[in-house]
């Protein structure tokens, strides 16, 4: 004979934690934004900023698509260690992209394969030795087992993938994509904001003087 039992709902965190993650994806989206300004403050150009913008969605979604197949869960622990590793991710990038750039700056000459190679070559053990460091001070908790490690493991394996996913996209995939963009073609020097910075510090140095004087 069947019976029917009743079944009812008597604490739903569903709600809460959905609304938390959205916040942390937003918050994240943002951090991009943010970030993106910060590169175009630096470099001053355009395609270089707009060649890291996508380097960055490539190694969010190469680690998400990692962290399913390790069966690790999108919560807030490892979409936190995502938004975490989001500034760290582009470092890779910037550093091989900045000095391809000062290559073919100081080569006088058009942007070729060799060039690249070259340049890419002289900043892999940089890179490979910074995110090495990153990387082992997060995987030692992934792998430590115990109550910590079913704490903190979604955690620290999204920061871990993803600083390494951003190893690799920056030695091949950001090459390969400046190649494409800049093949053939000379490096224009960027527009330069030292005139603005000479005449901010200019006006300022008297000020510092005067206050200087007054301690």
């Amino acid at each position: 004979m069947n019976v029917l039992v009743p079944v009812s709902i008597l604490f739903d965190q569903g709600s809460q934690v959905q609304s938390a993650l959205n916040g942390l994806w937003e918050e994240g989206l943002l951090g991009c934004l943010l970030s993106m300004v910060c590169v175009f403050l630096f470099f001053r150009n355009i395609r270089s900023t707009l060649l890291i913008a996508l380097s960055l969605p490539i190694c969010l979604m190469t680690t998400i698509g990692l962290l399913k197949t390790l069966g690790v869960s999108l919560n807030i622990l490892t979409v936190s260690g995502l938004i975490v590793a989001m500034g760290r991710v582009i470092d890779d990038t910037i550093v091989i992209l900045d000095n391809m750039y000062r290559k073919a700056q100081e080569a006088g000459e058009k942007v070729h394969l060799a060039l690249l190679v070259e340049a890419v070559k002289e900043m892999i053990p940089a890179i490979v030795s910074s995110t090495a460091t990153t990387v082992a001070v997060f995987l030692p908790i992934a792998l430590v087992g115990g109550m910590i490690s079913s704490a903190f493991s979604g955690f620290a394996w999204s920061v871990a993938i993803a600083l390494l996913t951003s190893l690799l996209v920056a030695v091949f995939v950001v090459p390969a994509l400046y190649h494409l963009w800049r093949r053939g073609r000379m490096n224009h020097s960027a527009l330069s904001f030292e005139p603005v910075y000479h005449r901010v510090f200019t006006a300022m140095t008297p000020r510092f003087g005067k206050l200087k004087k007054k301690f």
